[in-house]
Parts: C-alpha cells; sequence; structure tokens
C-alpha cells in the first residue's frame, strides 16, 4: 500500500502524480555535463600555470585543489543520486524509495555544497594576500573575510548534518526548516560574495595605473560579480523550496558552485595566455632575426648589445599590480623605517647599502 502514497501532498492540494511520476534527474545531470567541462579546463590551466610557468605552488593552489575534489564529489554524488527513482518532487515520491541510505546521501551531497564553497571562496582570500601588498586594515579585511567564512560554512555543515541524520529526520516534520537552514546558508553566501568581490575592486581602483590597464584588470576580478548574481538567484530558489519541496535549487546550486569555482581560478588562468602570447612573440622575433642581413663588425657589436639589455616585462598579475604601486609606494619610502617594510623589501636594502661610499 505505501508505494501508492506519497511522501506529502502538493502545495495547491491536488493529488499526487503516483504511480508514474515524471523524472527531473535528467535536468540536474545536463546541468552538471554542461558545467563540468568550465570548471575543470580553468583548474588544469591554474595547475599548470603554477607548477611549470611560476613555479609558485602556494596555501591558495593547495585549498583549490581541496575545493576541486570536492565539487568532483558532489557532482558524483549527485549523478548516483539523481539516477535513481527519487528525483522528483516529494509529492510524487513513494514512502518506500525514500530508504535511509538515499537520505544520507542527500546529506553527505549539501555538505560537499557547503565545503565547496568554503573552500572555494577562502582559496580567492588566500590569493588576494599573494597578488596585493594590501595595507593593514586590508589585511585585517581579508583575515575576517576568511574567519568568518570558515565559522559560518563549518556551522551550516554540522547544523545541516545533525538536523538531517536518521532517524531525526522526516520529511513531513523537518524538511522545510532543513530548507530554510539551507536558505540562510543562501543569504549569507550573497554577503560573503559580495564582501569578496569589493576587496580587489577597491584595491585595483587604488592602483595608479593608465586607465586601460586599470580596466582590464578590475574586469578580471568582475566576473566574481556573475558568483553574486548566481548566489541571489540561488537563494530565491532556496526559499522557494520552503514553500513547494522542488529540487529546482539544486540545480541552480550547481550552477552557482561552478560559476564560484571558474572565478577563483581566473586571475592565474589569464597568465596562461598570456605565456603562450610571449612565446609566439617570441618566436617571431628569433625567426626574423634568422633573416636579418649580415652586419658589420661594428653593427653586430651594437646588436648583440642591445639583445643583451631585458625588456620589462610582467610575468604574472602579481608583478603587474606591484608595479602598479611603487609610484604611491615611491612617496611614503623616505617616511618608512626599516621596521615599518616587509620582509620583500630586503633587497631594496641591501642595494642601498652596498651603493653607499
Amino acid at each position: 500500500m505505501l508505494e501508492h502514497v506519497a511522501i506529502s501532498s502538493r502545495s495547491n492540494g491536488t493529488a499526487p502524480g503516483l504511480p508514474d511520476p515524471p523524472s527531473r534527474g535528467y535536468q540536474i545531470r545536463t546541468m552538471m555535463y554542461i558545467c563540468l567541462p568550465f570548471t575543470i579546463v580553468p583548474l588544469v590551466l591554474r595547475l599548470y600555470t603554477r607548477l611549470r610557468i611560476q613555479k609558485a605552488f602556494g596555501a591558495d593552489d593547495y585549498l583549490i585543489c581541496v575545493a576541486a575534489i570536492c565539487v568532483g564529489s558532489y557532482f558524483g554524488l549527485l549523478q548516483y543520486l539523481f539516477d535513481r527513482p527519487p528525483n522528483a518532487p516529494v509529492w510524487n515520491i513513494p514512502f518506500p524509495l525514500l530508504s535511509d541510505s538515499y537520505q544520507k546521501g542527500i546529506i553527505a551531497a549539501q555538505d560537499l555544497n557547503f565545503l565547496s564553497a568554503l573552500f572555494t571562496k577562502i582559496s580567492l582570500l588566500v590569493l588576494y594576500l599573494r597578488i596585493f601588498r594590501p595595507t593593514h586594515w586590508t589585511k585585517a579585511m581579508i583575515w575576517v573575510g576568511i574567519v568568518v567564512t570558515t565559522a559560518a560554512y563549518v556551522a551550516f555543515t554540522v547544523s545541516y548534518t545533525i538536523i538531517s541524520l536518521p532517524p531525526q529526520w522526516s520529511v513531513l516534520k523537518y524538511q522545510p526548516n532543513i530548507l530554510a537552514m539551507v536558505g540562510v546558508s543562501g543569504v549569507f553566501g550573497i554577503v560573503s560574495d559580495f564582501y569578496i568581490l569589493f576587496i580587489p575592486m577597491h584595491l585595483v581602483i587604488r592602483l595608479r595605473l593608465p586607465l586601460g590597464k586599470k580596466l582590464g584588470v578590475c574586469g578580471i576580478f568582475f566576473t566574481g560579480f556573475l558568483a553574486c548574481i548566481c548566489s541571489i538567484v540561488g537563494t530565491v530558489f532556496r526559499f522557494e523550496a520552503t514553500r513547494t519541496l522542488n529540487i529546482n535549487w539544486i540545480i541552480i546550486a550547481t550552477v552557482e558552485i561552478c560559476v564560484g569555482f571558474i572565478c577563483s581560478c581566473l586571475p592565474i588562468s589569464l597568465v596562461f595566455f598570456k605565456y603562450v602570447v610571449s612565446r609566439i612573440r617570441t618566436s617571431r622575433t628569433d625567426y626574423s632575426n634568422k633573416e636579418t642581413p649580415q652586419l658589420s663588425e661594428k653593427g653586430t657589436a651594437l646588436y648583440k648589445l642591445r639583445l643583451k639589455i631585458p625588456k620589462a616585462t610582467i610575468t604574472g598579475l602579481r608583478t603587474f599590480i606591484w608595479n602598479g604601486r611603487r609610484v604611491e609606494d615611491s612617496e611614503r619610502l623616505e617616511m618608512a623605517s626599516y621596521g615599518e617594510l616587509d620582509s620583500r623589501n630586503d633587497d631594496y636594502h641591501g642595494h642601498l647599502k652596498s651603493a653607499r661610499p
């Protein structure tokens, strides 16, 4: 008899669609298949850039690797869960199909969602510490973001797990409260996304760079605004799910995770394309040099001397940003004592000492 009894009635009071409910799993699977390549490619480019080009694998890269593991596990678990029958709204799911193992899978998937957001956002904040030379209060903003984001998502993960674990979990009694908590996490996601977006935008605007270059750097970080939009849309669907108990918010959450992950990899991934362009230009220069006509002995010497003079280069986003602050920093250099300068200025002081009579 229970196979003909749905978990819940429709929100409008009409009869459920048993015994042949429409499946929604294909929608989630399709969204995952679309988002997965856009997630893998920026990650591979970032890791290649850090390991082979810059040779500077840091804490932010380890964190993004952990985030990638969480995102991959989340997608894999959703693939498993929504390949099974209970992938329709709760008014179309019969009681026997909602087993304890399926409930635990749903709990694990949501926990992985929280952890994916946590490590993605923390990796971006740690990246800010690497590529910027922030003032003391900006460093404080970054560390406040790290601490608050970590505490919030750990609290969401633990609370969701405790409330949802069978046999305490009952769809009819606790599911609206669980979804309400997920909605609150969505509100925090919106606030944290805008907070994380504000930090680099405000720092880049203060750099003394040409307008075109400043707009270019702002454009790199302004892609994070897409993550903010996805957070807003996802939160709307989460609160809608508290009334309708549907799974639309899971589809949006999949997009939300992917967009946030891409935004965290993009500042480093773009260095790869700059590296490729520079290699192409170097190859063209070498090819043109081979076709250069024979010069006189004096001309050859001058040509070789010119080749030995290195041109100013930008090895990455960090160098680009730091160069933009040199003018601003030099104005305060005479007023700064050695104790006020950080360890990056040690080489500078060494040159000054060697230049003294």
